[in-house]
C-alpha cells in the first residue's frame, strides 16, 4: 500500500510559516513595550533617588534639578503615551496570530481526518486479506479431507480372516501376536 500523502500538506506548511511569523511580530512588539515599561521605571528611579539626595544651596541648582525632573517627568508621560499606542499594536497582532492560527488549525484537522480515513482503509485492507486467507486455508483443508475421504473408499478394506474359536483362553502369547498382526494391517 502507498504511503499516506496529504494534498494540502504545501498549504499546511505556509500556514505554520505565517502563524511563525505572527509570533515573530508579536514578540517584537511585546519586546518594544517592554523597553518603553523599562525606560518609565528607570526614569521613576532616577527621579526617586535625585529627589532623596535633593539639597539644595543655592537657587541655579535648584533651578536644574527642577528642570531635571521636569525632563524625567515629560518624558515618562511620553513613553506612557507611546506604550498605549503599542498596546493597540500588540492586540491588533494577537487577534491576527489568532486568524492566522485558526486558518493552520483547520488544515491540521483536516489532515488528521484524513489520516484516520486512510489507516481505517488501511485495516479493511488487511482485515479482507487476513479474511481471504482464512477462506483459502479452509478450503485447501475441505479439499484433503475429501481427498482422504475418497481414498478410505477407494481402498480395500482388509478382511480379517476369522479363526475358529477354541474354547481354550487364549495365552498371553496368542494375544499379544494377534494384536501385532492387527497393528500391521493398519
Amino acid at each position: 500500500m502507498k504511503k499516506f500523502k496529504f494534498n494540502l500538506e504545501t498549504v499546511l506548511k505556509i500556514r505554520k510559516l505565517s502563524v511563525d511569523k505572527e509570533i515573530k511580530n508579536l514578540s517584537i512588539i511585546a519586546g518594544s513595550m517592554n523597553k518603553i515599561q523599562n525606560e518609565i521605571l528607570l526614569n521613576q528611579k532616577n527621579i526617586h533617588l535625585t529627589s532623596s539626595k535633593y539639597s539644595v544651596t543655592d537657587l541655579k541648582n535648584l533651578k536644574l534639578y527642577e528642570n531635571y525632573f521636569k525632563g524625567l517627568t515629560l518624558q515618562n508621560e511620553s513613553l506612557q503615551s507611546k506604550l498605549k499606542e503599542q498596546e493597540s499594536v500588540l492586540s491588533e497582532a494577537r487577534e491576527k496570530l489568532i486568524v492566522v492560527e485558526k486558518e493552520m488549525k483547520v488544515i491540521e484537522i483536516i489532515k488528521e481526518r484524513k489520516l484516520n480515513e486512510y489507516h481505517n482503509r488501511l485495516v479493511k485492507l488487511e482485515n479482507l486479506e487476513e479474511e481471504d486467507q482464512t477462506n483459502k486455508i479452509h478450503i485447501r483443508k475441505m479439499e484433503e479431507e475429501k481427498n482422504e475421504e475418497s481414498d478410505r473408499v477407494s481402498k480395500p478394506i482388509p478382511i480379517h480372516k476369522a479363526k475358529p474359536k477354541s474354547d481354550k483362553p487364549k495365552t498371553e502369547y496368542e494375544k499379544l501376536t494377534e494384536f501385532i498382526e492387527a497393528t500391521k494391517q493398519r
